[in-house]
């Protein structure tokens, strides 16, 4: 019987065992309602961890603990995770899973990164990181391709294999590599889009100082003009109906307009939200946001027609189409 008794003293000191985390909590909004969790969500290491028990139990899952085993297993419908408490590696329905950031323990709860059961679930996720909010629609065929703290959440610059780089958003030192212009060159392309603005088609590149036709024949197939950003999106509404914009149009809440912090008024842009997979084409017509951290400010109508409104800030994709009247 004392055996008994010391061997499951062992086991609650083991799960008892204080981590330290991060001391500001996450909300986790899961298609379009706020999980009551309790321990609540926190950011370790630039990820996100979930605790399991109140994390399955939210979506209707159960969470055991198996003495002879020493493993937590958390099931949901045919989802089963199993955290052997002597392994860093938890099984997902039946396959061991590599963590970049380890099982944790805090405070008698184990904790496991939201991305582990996402991935096998399912779904699209954003992060918002002025709200410290994580977004997760299960409905959407997404690439979870999240970001969290530690993660770059703005730009397109890198080349997938057998595309072209964009000139608007790619670096310097990305076009030295992908177009093979030298550094001179590739700085001044980019000092060329800060002042002017983006670059609208490919032979707007000769009038960079130091391109001639030579250069630009050896670069062309190399780069586009399409001008991509992925990052987070507000809206605003009736608190600014019928106040001047700052291109001096009268705003008015349910067009299709937004805010961008430098592109030039009359742009168009088209609007991608991956958690409804709806996009609008609207114009640029202000400036903004004026928060750290986003990327365009939406009208109340752009918001509405493609799902955002509900989740207040989320990650979109953004294309640049063209300029007012082409």
């Amino acid at each position: 019987m004392a055996r008994i008794l010391l061997h499951v003293l062992l086991i609650i000191l083991m799960l008892s065992v204080p981590v330290q985390a991060c001391s500001e909590e996450v909300k986790v909004i899961l298609d379009g309602e706020e999980l009551d969790l309790e321990p609540p969500a926190l950011v370790e290491e630039g990820r996100v961890l979930a605790p399991v028990r109140s994390f399955l139990e939210a979506l209707g899952g159960e969470v055991i603990w198996d003495g002879k085993e020493r493993e937590v297993i958390g099931r949901w419908g045919d989802f089963e995770l199993i955290i052997p408490l002597d392994s860093t590696e938890p099984i997902v329905n039946g396959e061991e899973r590599e963590l970049d950031v380890p099982v944790k323990v805090i405070a008698g709860c184990t904790y496991v990164p939201i991305r582990l059961i996402a991935e096998s679930l399912g779904g699209d996720l954003a992060w918002d990181g002025a709200s410290r909010t994580v977004f997760w629609d299960t409905a959407s065929p997404g690439d979870l391709s999240v970001f969290f703290p530690g993660e770059s959440a703005v730009g397109t610059e890198e080349k997938p294999s057998g595309e072209k780089i964009s000139i608007n958003s790619a670096s310097p030192q990305k076009l030295q590599e992908v177009t093979g212009v030298d550094e001179r060159l590739a700085q001044a392309i980019a000092e060329y889009r800060e002042l002017n603005g983006p670059f609208w088609k490919i032979e707007d590149l000769l009038q960079v100082p130091g391109i001639d036709e030579k250069v630009f024949a050896a670069m062309k197939d190399e780069v586009t003009v399409v001008y991509e950003e992925r990052g987070m999106a507000s809206w605003y509404g009736s608190e600014f109906q019928g106040r001047r914009t700052a291109s001096g149009e009268v705003f008015k809440q349910d067009e299709l307009t937004a805010a961008h912090p430098e592109l030039p008024f009359g742009t168009y842009v088209k609007v991608h939200f991956p958690p409804t997979g709806k996009e609008a084409v609207v114009r640029i017509n202000d400036r903004g946001p004026h928060v750290p951290g986003r990327i365009i400010d939406l009208s109340r109508g752009t918001a509405d027609a493609i799902g955002l409104r509900p989740y207040g800030v989320a990650e979109v994709i953004v294309n640049v189409m063209g300029k007012q009247g082409n």
